[in-house]
């Protein structure tokens, strides 16, 4: 998935300056403080174990709350929004 990732980075005229794309093994991936503004991840949820994932509760646990939620493509795609009230 990383090598097509890149590719179409590539493809679209990406600049490689602005991109780094990393390998990692979630959850215990710990990135340099303050190093992204963005982190993009496919299939995010095969990369934790099945106890974790409850993440409505963690994010409520850590005084997150639910602002939108919107699911798309027949449920293939979800979108949610979370802040700090």
């Amino acid at each position: 998935m990383l090598d097509q990732a890149r590719a179409a980075w590539w493809v679209a005229g990406g600049v490689a300056e602005r991109v780094e794309f990393q390998k990692a093994i979630l959850p215990q991936w710990q990135p340099p403080e303050a190093a992204f503004d963005l982190v993009v991840t496919h299939f995010f949820l095969a990369c934790f174990p099945e106890a974790m994932l409850a993440p409505d509760a963690a994010l409520e646990q850590q005084g997150f709350r639910l602002q939108r939620r919107k699911i798309f493509d027949w449920g293939l795609l979800h979108s949610e929004v979370w802040m700090r009230p």
